[in-house]
């Protein structure tokens, strides 16, 4: 398997048709105004890629969120990874994933780097990053 792309977004969904739908797509880093910076709504968005050999195998897909000290915070996520069957006349063709994990009130404790491991049967697919950052005027008032 492989990890095609994975973005943050404020929201996000997949169909039943693979069509994924999001809104304030392609979030890399976030400003708060104080810590903790608590998110009310955001997904992280993914596609992967499955190919032949791997279609009627049992993959468990996990998304952890780690803090820059290597610190795992409290989210984790973990489901099966749907079974695909190859298209008649395509069976050499990988097929593809799509998924959106949805979270709420996610809270980051300090500012800094952070990213989502996305992983298929803990194996690391890839990383998604993101960093969070007071206003500039907080950190003013800090100082």
């Amino acid at each position: 398997m492989e990890l095609e792309y994975s973005f943050c977004a404020k929201y996000g969904e997949v169909g039943a048709d693979g069509f994924f739908a999001i809104i304030g797509g392609g979030l890399d880093r976030i400003n708060g105004p104080q810590l903790p910076v608590v998110i009310p709504s955001m997904a992280v968005v993914m596609r992967i890629s499955v190919s032949p050999e791997e279609f009627q195998t049992d993959h468990r897909l996990r998304v952890e969120l780690f803090d820059s000290c290597e610190q795992r915070l409290p989210l984790e996520v973990e489901f099966p990874v749907p079974h695909t069957s190859p298209i008649p006349g395509e069976a050499e063709r990988e097929a593809t994933f799509s998924c959106a994990i949805c979270m709420s009130n996610l809270t980051f404790p300090v500012a800094g780097d952070y990213e989502f491991r996305i992983s298929v049967d803990e194996q690391l697919l890839g990383i998604t990053p993101l960093y969070i950052r007071l206003l500039a005027a907080q950190q003013e008032a800090t100082t």
